[in-house]
């Protein structure tokens, strides 16, 4: 890597909302995508309970993104919780109500029924969790892939779990003509860019570097982003145990 990027999540990047059951993989990478991409439109099909949409949200306020994001989930699992769980539908809306308004909206469907919502290639950044949908990664990307724009970026939780290897297949499979990226800590994270329509369009820096021919410029990314992530997980780890002392006293 011959050249210093400094991205936004190394400057000042302190998530709003943090769950404590919830794991906190690739957020940083996701607040540095929104504000590389830009998107006028973003989805994240199967949020639950909106950890990686929480923080794009927060980065398109941070960084004046003049765009709207759409979170879908059935929230089929809420009947199982309490009313105070944090995941639960109602917390996650509370949230956006009080931060996002007028920018994000939660849908409350099956990701099926929500696809005649999205006209074909307008999506400018895409999340799909097959965890949380209950659909095969593979559908899911034949699916919603023409709903990406030009230059867009899809991306995939999960794909390097070796729980469930076939989504590390799924992925594969659709990987031909795009360029991409795979993450492999925190259960991997698939980032698939589609060719922009213009020839020879450059991709934002953060997305040239990920998908750049030098090896050099990956894996310094994948390091630095492994290693942030790392650093949000014992930082919260220490708030957590710092308030129970606190409770106790």
């Amino acid at each position: 890597m011959d050249r210093l990027y400094l991205p936004p999540s190394l400057r000042y990047l302190d998530p709003m909302r943090v769950i404590p059951s919830q794991p906190m993989a690739h957020t940083s990478f996701v607040y540095d995508l929104v504000e590389a991409v830009r998107p006028a439109l973003l989805v994240d099909v199967g949020a639950g309970a909106g950890i990686a949409f929480s923080v794009a949200c927060q980065s398109m306020r941070d960084h004046d993104v003049d765009g709207l994001a759409y979170a879908i989930d059935s929230w089929a699992d809420d009947e199982s919780k309490t009313e105070d769980d944090p995941t639960r539908w109602a917390s996650l809306n509370a949230f956006l109500r009080a931060y996002f308004r007028g920018v994000a909206y939660l849908m409350k469907m099956a990701p099926a029924d929500a696809l005649q919502h999205f006209a074909q290639g307008t999506i400018g950044i895409l999340r799909l969790s097959s965890e949380r949908s209950g659909t095969p990664l593979a559908a899911l990307i034949e699916q919603w892939l023409p709903r990406l724009a030009p230059g867009g970026v899809l991306l995939c939780p999960g794909v390097n779990d070796t729980a469930r290897p076939e989504l590390a297949e799924d992925w594969r499979s659709a990987l031909a003509g795009h360029r991409s990226f795979v993450f492999a800590h925190g259960g991997g994270l698939g980032v698939l860019v589609r060719v922009p329509e213009v020839a020879g369009a450059r991709l934002p820096e953060l997305l040239e570097l990920l998908t750049s021919g030098d090896a050099g410029d990956r894996e310094g990314l994948a390091r630095f982003y492994e290693h942030v992530d790392r650093h949000h997980a014992y930082r919260i780890e220490v708030q957590e145990k710092w308030s129970d002392l606190v409770r106790r006293k």
